[in-house]
Formats: structure tokens, C-alpha cells, sequence
């Protein structure tokens, strides 16, 4: 794997001039090779001790680093009992993404928020707005209404 160098412009501030770049470099096969050996020794819960294995990486980046590329986190289907597990934790506690995660094994914050926010929050809103507008319809503006709209055959 190649390293190069891109930054990415972030404003900090309200002023244009103020203009603060970002520095985002590839993981070298090397800093892999050590954070995979950090993980071994130090395990997944002590990411400080982990990047003191990748002199070049903060305890941050190591976490991400290794929830973004685990197969057993990101690559199996949403199953319908997560969907409905995600949904009814969010709607007692809120956006507590880690909170919730705890209880679905295999799944990490991150990826818990981004599931809802990319999918189930779009998912339930048609939900609910269907729920809406069928459920103001009373049964003699159904009838007026299958009298208009025939089926099409």
C-alpha cells in the first residue's frame, strides 16, 4: 500500500482567510502490521496502550482504523431484531449511540448512528407519514375515494 498526503480545507471560524488544513495519510502496511500487533498484545479496550505501538497514529485514529476495517463489525446484513432494537432504544434514551450498541453484539457506535441516520430514520418516517394519512380517513371518504380512484386492470 502506497502512503501519500491530501489535506482537506477546514474553516474554523466564521472568517474566510482562517482556513485550517487537515492532513489525512494512508495507513502504511507497516502501521497496520503494528496495530495489529498493538491489538494482540493490549486487546481492543485500551486503544492509549495500542497506539503507543504506532508512533505515528493516535489512540483515535487506531480505534477507527480498526472498527472501520473489521469484517465481523461491518460486513454481515442488518437483521430485523437490530432494526427494531435500534429503534425502540433511541426513542427511551435518545441518540446514545454507544449506550444502544452495547446491546447489539458485533456493532459499534458509529456504525449503529450511521445505520439509523442512513436508513431506519428514513424508513420509519414513511412509516409514520403513512400511518398519518390513513388513519384521518374515515370510512365514508374511503368509499367517495375508491369510487374515484378504479383500481387499473
Amino acid at each position: 500500500m502506497s502512503s501519500y498526503i491530501h489535506t482537506l480545507p477546514i474553516n474554523t471560524s466564521s472568517e474566510p482567510e482562517k482556513v485550517k488544513k487537515k492532513v489525512v495519510r494512508i495507513w502504511t502496511t507497516r502501521e497496520e502490521m503494528l496495530l495489529i500487533e498493538g491489538i494482540k498484545r493490549y486487546g481492543i479496550n485500551n486503544w492509549e496502550e495500542v497506539a503507543s505501538m504506532v508512533p505515528t497514529r493516535t489512540k483515535k485514529q487506531c480505534r477507527e482504523r480498526y472498527l472501520n476495517n473489521n469484517e465481523s463489525i461491518y460486513h454481515r446484513p442488518w437483521s430485523q431484531e437490530e432494526d427494531n432494537l435500534i429503534l425502540q432504544k433511541r426513542k427511551e434514551i435518545g441518540n446514545k449511540w454507544t449506550i444502544i450498541a452495547s446491546y447489539l453484539e458485533g456493532r459499534s457506535p458509529n456504525d449503529v448512528k450511521n445505520h439509523f441516520f442512513g436508513r431506519l430514520q428514513k424508513v420509519n418516517c414513511i412509516k409514520e407519514e403513512t400511518n398519518l394519512h390513513t388513519t384521518n380517513i374515515i370510512p365514508s371518504e374511503l368509499s367517495t375515494l375508491q369510487s374515484i380512484f378504479k383500481p387499473v386492470e
